[in-house]
């Protein structure tokens, strides 16, 4: 089964056939269910990532603390949509707060088809790509205090950060390698 921009998946779970359905695990952030025997986790908000394009030739990521990886890692800006935040403002929230990026057009957000990145969420996260011009880069703001640093990666970059492990967190190499191989049709 493909996805699609109208996917089901991106709002709630398409699993009703997997009764009963007993919470085993809830926080603010999320739930572990046992549905009719099978696990998922299932994020309270609906989640979002962003795919920041610089001129066309470079993409950003945010190093974010994650301590649960004892690490910071290099991943697309992304997060929770907040209540009554459409999945698009949450795009435009997310770059501005983890990067400093500010766009303020939300029709510059561009949905992308959905991936999954973990067969135990049945509710996909919203995709989107923006391009963003020299100008927004070089005066950008200030990041939030969860975000250690930005960095600006030529698609050359990417490729060889993906290759050497330094890109790891499989949804973020997932949108990046999506994009980096409409780039190359020929690589397909």
């Amino acid at each position: 089964m493909g996805t699609s921009l109208d996917d089901p998946r991106l709002h709630r779970p398409a699993c009703e056939g997997l009764v009963p359905v007993r919470p085993v695990v809830s926080t603010p952030w999320f739930e572990v269910n046992d549905r009719g025997g099978h696990f998922s986790v299932e994020c309270r908000q609906l989640q979002v990532a962003v795919l920041p394009i610089v001129a066309g030739e470079s993409v950003v990521l945010a190093r974010v603390r994650r301590p649960l990886l004892s690490e910071a890692t290099w991943e697309l800006p992304g997060g929770g949509a907040m209540e009554g935040e459409t999945t698009r403002e949450t795009a435009r929230r997310e770059l501005a707060e983890e990067t400093g990026i500010r766009i303020p057009e939300l029709e510059r957000f561009r949905p992308l088809m959905p991936l999954c990145f973990m067969p135990r969420y049945p509710v996909l996260p919203h995709l989107f790509e923006v391009a963003v011009t020299e100008a927004e880069f070089r005066e950008r703001g200030e990041h939030d205090g969860e975000v250690e640093g930005i960095l600006r990666l030529s698609w050359q970059e990417v490729t060889a950060s993906i290759f050497s492990g330094e890109l790891f967190i499989s949804l973020s190499v997932a949108v990046l390698a999506r994009h980096l191989l409409a780039r190359n049709p020929e690589a397909r």
